[in-house]
């Protein structure tokens, strides 16, 4: 049950109890409080009702009385309340007022209802009517229920983007019935609006997108993007440039965003003269453009290289031998021009055409000399050969022979080395500037007799020859040849030219009557041992010069110029009468000399110390003992020199001298001693591979074509503790100790016996500047070793 009907049922109740109270209140009762009740009202729209009492009333109820000070109105009453009284029938309120007894009953006159709340379609109404005593009642009036209409109401319109609804709705108030969906509406496109507008540049493409809205509800449908071409660039005259002849590109800048802008031109070409053979053509280039609908061009001109000749294959019109280059010729088939090209010789030998055009020089042999005879040809190409400019390289241990042609000829040069001991002494540490090491001697074949030889062999000069050289003669008939040693120079030659027997190694010349001078450095010979001179025949300077030379005769008629014999291997001289001349200047360079002069040509103006003795004194002789040159001169007896080259080998000195059978154990070394003991050109090199040991260390080892230095190649000496102090003399100049070979030094004594042998520091420094290792012994005979420091 609701509340509106309980109120009702309330408001029933009070009304019969207020009903059956007004007939029982009597004049005696005690409620005296209220005179009357005025009113009890009931709402049925809004569920209140109101009593009204008088302050004289009084109400009983089964003998209960109350007494009531306070007006109950809906306000205050706790009755009062919203109910629903749709079951109490408006009969059943009953407003009445109970007069005392001893007031007579009013009978009510009431109004016609008239409405208090309307009722409506959900709710009930209530009206009253009054009394003209004040008198009122109220009752319900019932609701009017709904009242729809036939006709459909649109409650929400229907979009594209949501759905709406339609209903009956009542005629009466707002409620509604049969609430229908209706569906969405589909989109309406509207004309596509242009968005995101972007202008084009020259540089930039532009874009904007067309948007397409509902027109209905302004939703965005569709969205397509547009681009937009850069716009041309407004370009100015371009500028050309060449990548060689292959491209071309123009640079132009935009007058608008002024960028610069690079654009590929075509490129043609058109050939302006053709090139020939040898001559240059000319080819232009033309660089093509079109900007803004106007063509811009550039041209380049390019020089064509000439074609070159055309040459058919050669045709040989000489064929090339020994003797002789080969000609061929080829033409070409452009411009027929000819060309005529020296075939080399099939010669190992190499040519140069001299500079009067009419004659050749040898210059080079191909070849590695394996033995056998290099013969030198006497023509090429038709033309003589009168110069020998010739290098060439040997096997190790051979001695060329190399044939001279029988012809006016002059040996410039002949050389040759051994590339093995180039390499050997490479790989030891040797200078770089070695290019070759000299050999010992060479042998020169002459197809021709001695008058020929020194009426058609020039030798240029002291270097013309390296190493030094034997003669032969050679046969070509017979292939036979023929050592010459002994020298004797036919009748009828007057002059031997300088130079012509330099390094020509001989045992002995002999002069013909008819020789008439000896020029400057004509004879230099390693091996000459003896020289027989003709009657006057004039000595230039320097003209005889040999290490071996000892003896000299001197006939009448002889005349010596200035250093005419500086021969320093001379130990006894005789100037016969007639002789003229001679001076101190003469013999410059000696040693020690016995000099028997019958020429009166005054020597008491000779130093001592080129000239021991100037006369044949029954006191001086020359021997020889165990190899070693000795002097006794007024009975001191003085170490000339060594007899014969030792070639290396170890130097040992005597240590007594026997001569005439008289025992001399006391020597003076007389300086330059040994300063031609090892003939230039005449060692005799050692087979074996360690031959270079003798020039380990040799800081002017490059220098060895030096004859001097060839000299000195001894690496060891011995001296016997006799020599004492009297070695003082042999130890004034470099030559002896300062060779550069020297490693050793023997003393058969002591270190300080040795001091003692050498106690002048000068003299014992030359040992320090060879650097030799001193070997002595100590008190019980070991041997001890030191360098002088």
């Amino acid at each position: 049950m609701n509340h509106n009907k309980i109120i009702k049922l309330l408001f029933l109740s009070i009304s019969l109890v207020i009903s059956s109270c007004s007939t029982s209140i009597s004049s005696n009762s005690s409620f005296s409080s209220y005179s009357s009740v005025d009113s009890i009202s009931l709402n049925e729209t809004n569920s209140s009702f109101s009593t009204s009492l008088s302050p004289n009333s009084a109400i009983s109820s089964n003998g209960d009385t109350s007494s009531y000070s306070s007006l109950i109105s809906p306000s205050s009453s706790p009755s009062s309340s919203n109910l629903n009284a749709d079951s109490i029938p408006s009969s059943s309120i009953v407003s009445s007022s109970k007069e005392e007894s001893s007031v007579p009953i009013h009978e009510h006159v009431f109004s016609d209802w008239f409405a208090i709340n309307e009722p409506t379609c959900t709710e009930s109404g209530l009206e009253k009517r009054t009394c003209s005593c004040g008198y009122e009642e109220t009752r319900l009036i019932d609701p009017l229920n709904h009242n729809y209409s036939n006709e459909w109401t649109i409650d929400i319109e229907a979009t594209c983007n949501k759905e709406g609804s339609k209903s009956h709705h009542c005629l009466r108030c707002d409620n509604k019935t049969d609430i229908t969906i209706i569906p969405k509406l589909d989109h309406v496109p509207g004309t596509p609006i242009k968005e995101n507008n972007v202008e084009p540049t020259c540089s930039k493409k532009g874009s904007y997108d067309l948007v397409t809205y509902c027109v209905n509800c302004g939703e965005k449908l569709n969205i397509e993007h547009f681009d937009v071409d850069a716009i041309a660039h407004q370009l100015n005259e371009p500028t050309f440039i060449w990548n060689e002849y292959e491209s071309c590109e123009a640079t132009s800048i935009c007058s608008v965003c002024q960028e610069t802008i690079t654009l590929s031109a075509s490129i043609s070409s058109v050939v302006i003269n053709a090139p020939s053979c040898t001559d240059e053509g000319l080819e232009e280039y033309t660089a093509s453009i079109s900007i803004n609908n106007q063509t811009y061009s550039d041209k380049k001109e390019k020089i064509l290289e000439p074609l070159g000749h055309n040459y058919s294959d050669w045709d040989v019109i000489k064929e090339a031998n020994d003797y002789q280059d080969g000609l061929r010729k080829k033409e070409c088939s452009r411009c027929h021009d000819v060309v005529e090209e020296i075939v080399p010789t099939t010669s190992p030998f190499t040519f140069s055409l001299n500079k009067d055009g009419e004659s050749y020089t040898v210059t080079g042999y191909s070849a590695l000399y394996e033995g056998g005879i290099i013969e030198l040809p006497e023509t090429f190409n038709g033309l003589p050969i009168n110069n020998i400019n010739l290098s060439f390289s040997s096997k190790l241990n051979y001695v060329p022979n190399i044939l001279i042609p029988n012809q006016t000829i002059t040996i410039s040069y002949i050389y040759y080395n051994y590339p093995e001991l180039v390499e050997k002494a490479l790989e030891m540490g040797v200078k770089s500037q070695v290019t070759s090491i000299l050999v010992p001697d060479i042998n020169l074949l002459f197809a021709g007799t001695l008058t020929e030889w020194f009426e058609h062999i020039t030798i240029k000069d002291s270097n013309a020859i390296k190493p030094k050289a034997f003669l032969f003669l050679y046969n070509k008939q017979t292939s036979e040849y023929e050592k010459i040693d002994k020298l004797v120079i036919p009748e009828g030659i007057k002059n031997i030219k300088s130079y012509a027997l330099f390094g020509i190694n001989v045992k002995e010349i002999v002069c013909p009557s008819s020789l008439e001078t000896i020029e400057k450095f004509a004879i230099n010979s390693n091996d000459l041992e003896k020289v027989t001179l003709n009657s006057g025949v004039r000595l230039k300077q320097y003209c005889i010069d040999s290490p071996l030379l000892k003896t000299l005769t001197i006939p009448s008629g002889v005349y010596c110029e200035k250093y005419g014999l500086a021969i320093d291997s001379l130990v006894d001289v005789t100037i016969e009468a007639g002789a003229s001349n001679f001076t101190n200047n003469s013999f410059s360079w000696v040693r020690l000399m016995r000099v028997i002069d019958n020429s009166g040509s005054g020597f008491s103006e000779w130093s001592d110390s080129v000239l021991i003795t100037k006369e044949n004194d029954s006191d001086s002789a020359l021997f020889t003992y165990q190899g070693f040159d000795f002097a006794l001169v007024s009975n001191q007896l003085y170490l000339i020199s060594s007899s014969k080259p030792f070639h290396g080998k170890k130097l040992e000195l005597p240590e007594k001298v026997v001569y005439q059978n008289h025992e001399y154990t006391e020597y003076t070394i007389w300086s330059r001693a040994f300063v031609s003991s090892a003939p230039m050109g005449g060692i005799n090199w050692p087979s074996n591979d360690d031959f270079l040991t003798f020039y380990s260390g040799f800081e002017n080892f490059i220098n060895i074509n030096n004859a001097y230095t060839l000299r000195d190649i001894y690496q060891e000496l011995s001296i016997p503790k006799s020599v004492k102090g009297v070695l003082v003399d042999g130890m004034r100049t470099s030559s002896f100790v300062s060779n550069y070979f020297l490693k050793d030094v023997y003393f058969d004594g002591t270190q300080e016996e040795f001091y003692a042998v050498f106690d002048n520091q000068f003299k014992t420094n030359n040992f320090k500047t060879v650097n030799a290792t001193i070997h002595v012994k100590d008190e019980n005979g070991n041997e001890l070793t030191f360098k002088i420091e």
